[in-house]
């Protein structure tokens, strides 16, 4: 989950291929430490020949501090003429830093997709927090972890100078 309502479009490549959407999430913490990802990409060819190539995951350190690559993968693509696919790339990470409350380390995932000859079609980046939420015989857990959810409850049941009060 990045910090940001959307996605910033900048079209500085030109050409047929495209990310259209690009979704990140875990799908399972591991007894060893390691984290499961999944990333779900749709590529648009509005062009007339089919597209052959291939979509790079790249995960670096992005918050608190910027760090070195974590991890990465090279997927080969197709894409017939006129058409969208959707790509669902699995990825694991070895001992990443976990999102939580405290520590909310942030990885920035980019996603570039290349043609046959090398040369870069699109790119797309998003942030993430490598965690997982659930809720199992009434607790709610974090990270495979027991954890409290604290928070306000404003309702709107309150007298008005009341409400005037918690909006200051």
């Amino acid at each position: 989950v990045g910090w940001f309502a959307g996605r910033v479009t900048l079209h500085l490549l030109s050409g047929d291929v495209s990310v259209k959407h690009f979704f990140v999430h875990t799908e399972a913490l591991e007894a060893d430490g390691s984290a499961r990802q999944t990333h779900r990409l749709m590529i648009e060819n509005t062009g007339s020949e089919p597209f052959e190539g291939k979509v790079r995951i790249r995960y670096r350190e992005w918050f608190p501090k910027e760090g070195k690559e974590a991890a990465r993968q090279e997927v080969p693509v197709r894409v017939e003429a006129d058409s969208s696919r959707e790509f669902v790339l699995p990825l694991g990470l070895d001992a990443p830093r976990l999102w939580c409350p405290e520590k909310p380390v942030l990885y920035a995932v980019t996603a570039t997709l290349s043609g046959g000859d090398g040369k870069p079609a699109d790119e797309v980046v998003t942030t993430t927090g490598i965690r997982t939420v659930g809720q199992h015989d009434g607790m709610f857990f974090l990270n495979n972890k027991p954890a409290m959810l604290n928070g306000a409850q404003t309702m709107g049941l309150r007298p008005a100078p009341a409400v005037e009060n918690s909006v200051k």
